[in-house]
């Protein structure tokens, strides 16, 4: 009967050390849970931030784009017509296209 009684104590045993682990193992997977819970949240204020920043840079170029717009329409404006060096339409859109040309290159070197 020893014996027996020393199998049983021994299951005992043994199932007290599988019922340990997997209490062990829950906890670990909850403090996981939570841990991942946090990651993702961070990971989201992060994003929202990025998202925010690269928002704001957009319309302080935009502003940047508009205002150097505006100066050049002002300019061109307060320049005086010289109407002899016009020509026929095709000089004008020419001369229309370089222009433009020109101020979009210099609106995107203002960007960088």
């Amino acid at each position: 009967m020893e014996a027996h009684q020393a199998q049983e104590e021994h299951a005992e045993r043994a199932i007290a050390r599988v019922l340990e682990a997997e209490r062990q193992a829950r906890e670990a997977i909850a403090r996981c849970a939570e841990e991942r819970a946090r990651l993702v949240s961070e990971a989201q204020a992060g994003a929202l931030a990025i998202a925010a920043r690269g928002e704001r840079r957009i319309g302080a170029l935009r502003a940047r784009m508009a205002q150097a717009t505006e100066q050049q329409i002002a300019a061109l404006q307060r320049r005086p017509v010289d109407e002899e060096s016009i020509g026929p339409a095709e000089r004008v859109t020419e001369r229309l296209q370089r222009a433009v040309a020109a101020v979009a290159d210099e609106l995107a070197g203002g960007a960088e």
